[in-house]
């Protein structure tokens, strides 16, 4: 419990009150806005917002990030991947960010057109994928996270970082 306890790089307080005071008084002007005047200044700062709202949950939660994997990527990693991929402005692409393990499609795809397909039991997943659900459900980005910061976990397989491929 005494490692829970140490803070390691603290954000200073000073940070904590810049973050709350900008997110209130500038960006907040922002929701005043009408629908129909999203400009890309407008846009830009909305952007923004997302971002600084993210950054001040992530610096400001109890989850120790050092915990695991999946902490580590709940506090610093999916929020700002859902919202890039929020971001993303073509028309009828319909992106959006899955988190968690998805199955990657186009792998599952590529195995069978080479008949090499086994089943679903054995299907390819990522720690999380930005997908264009509007554009034939293409996957954008595959997100592969090896540990969080201080991770000391031994390996017990050795696994490139690239789907399916093992070092003998």
């Amino acid at each position: 419990m005494e490692v829970r306890n140490t803070i390691i790089n603290p954000m200073p307080q000073s940070f904590h009150q810049y973050i709350d005071a900008f997110i209130d008084s500038t960006l907040s002007l922002l929701l005043l806005k009408e629908e129909e005047d999203h400009d890309d200044a407008a846009i830009n700062l909305e952007f923004l917002d997302h971002i600084l709202k993210e950054a001040h949950k992530s610096y400001s939660s109890h989850i120790d990030y050092n915990s695991n994997e999946d902490a580590f990527n709940q506090l610093f990693v999916w929020p700002y991947l859902s919202i890039i991929a929020k971001s993303v402005t073509i028309e009828g692409c319909n992106s959006d960010f899955i988190q968690s393990h998805p199955c990657l499609e186009s792998m599952s795809r590529q195995l069978k057109a080479v008949v090499l397909y086994v089943d679903d039991k054995n299907q390819y997943k990522s720690d999380g994928l930005i997908k264009l659900f509007g554009l034939d459900k293409l996957e954008l980005l595959l997100l592969e996270t090896s540990g969080s910061f201080s991770n000391k976990d031994k390996n017990k397989v050795k696994l490139g970082h690239h789907k399916g491929y093992t070092e003998h």
